[in-house]
């Protein structure tokens, strides 16, 4: 689904939150001083609490081994995202700095290579 049809997206994403947060509630008894979104069972403590970062590359490890991309990792996942995000919000890297949670805009400016290469394509197809 695009992610420019903001109406529908936003339906089908809130659908499939709510989904999560009803198991989030049944399967993992989350007390209200969690305030993490996603959790896990923890071994340690029995109790549910925040998924730490090790727990998410684990994850995306299996799933990315498990559909057939085992180069896929959390690293990239945040590039592919921020380059999204880079170019619906018209390229403008305030935006994409406040998305990605950048403390410094030189960090951001790693996404304006989109537009170089935009750039580059338009130059070589006007000149053909």
């Amino acid at each position: 689904m695009p992610l420019c049809d903001n109406g529908e997206y936003t339906k089908y994403a809130k659908e499939h939150l709510q989904a999560y947060l009803d198991i989030r509630t049944d399967r993992y008894k989350v007390d209200k001083k969690v305030k993490s979104l996603f959790v896990s069972g923890s071994t340690r403590t029995g109790k549910a609490e925040a998924f730490r970062k090790i727990s998410i590359q684990k994850m995306v490890e299996k799933y990315a081994i498990a559909f057939g991309k085992p180069n896929l990792t959390v690293h990239k996942l945040r590039h592919s995202f921020g380059t999204r995000v880079h170019i619906e919000n018209g390229a403008d890297p305030v935006l994409t700095q406040r998305a990605m949670r950048h403390k410094n805009i030189q960090t951001t400016m790693i996404y304006t290579h989109v537009d170089n290469e935009k750039l580059k394509h338009a130059f070589r197809k006007a000149n053909e």
